[in-house]
């Protein structure tokens, strides 16, 4: 059954401050921008990927967001680093063109960002409740040549163990006397793994 679908939201309004004359007069009061970053699923198995968004929304009319950068981290319920049991993988974007360092989001825009954060096994643990890991996005860009930088807020998420199966079966087959299935000496390797008794002729 489909994890049931939580819409979790961390919003941050980054009010970009006063940039030593790097702004017009005034721009720096006037506008901010919008930082989003949404986890759709509360909960997945391991192996089961988490879809992530981020949208940031550039009120600048004059200036883009250059050097575009934004690092997905994900840590462990202590606040250890957990990047290395999960893979992240751009799924979509729009509106900037990498977020690598060298994309940019154009002045009065929306850029919108997606991730597949797929868990790896063990991930989820041993216990059938899982582990928690919170997930967030740091970002960085250039403000008419000024460096900044920004976080949004932490979306927790729940890795569960993925299950496992355990099969026992017979493999039974019926013979009369000392009649056995037709086997060559090259068959008991495969008969001796399926636990089936060996002809006599086949022995020695």
């Amino acid at each position: 059954m489909k994890p049931p679908q939580w819409r979790m939201s961390a919003l941050l309004w980054a009010g970009l401050g006063v940039w030593h004359g790097a702004l017009p007069a005034g721009a720096a009061a006037a506008v901010c921008a919008e930082v989003r970053l949404e986890i759709k699923q509360e909960a997945a198995l391991e192996r089961e990927a988490f879809d992530a968004r981020l949208e940031i929304t550039n009120n600048f009319p004059a200036y883009g967001l250059e050097n575009f950068r934004v690092n997905v981290i994900v840590k462990d319920a202590s606040g250890q680093p957990a990047d290395g049991l999960f893979f992240v993988k751009i799924s979509s974007r729009q509106g900037v063109g990498a977020v690598d360092g060298t994309g940019m989001v154009q002045p009065a825009s929306t850029a919108t960002v997606n991730w597949l954060i797929i868990p790896s096994v063990g991930a989820g643990g041993t216990n059938p409740i899982g582990l928690k890991y919170s997930v967030r996005a740091d970002i960085s860009y250039l403000l008419n040549g000024v460096a900044q930088s920004l976080s949004t807020f932490d979306d927790f998420i729940t890795v569960k163990p993925q299950p496992e199966l355990r099969m026992q079966y017979l493999l039974p087959f019926v013979t009369a006397g000392q009649e056995f299935p037709s086997f060559r000496r090259s068959d008991c390797p495969t008969l001796r793994r399926l636990a089936i008794p060996i002809p006599p002729c086949l022995q020695g």
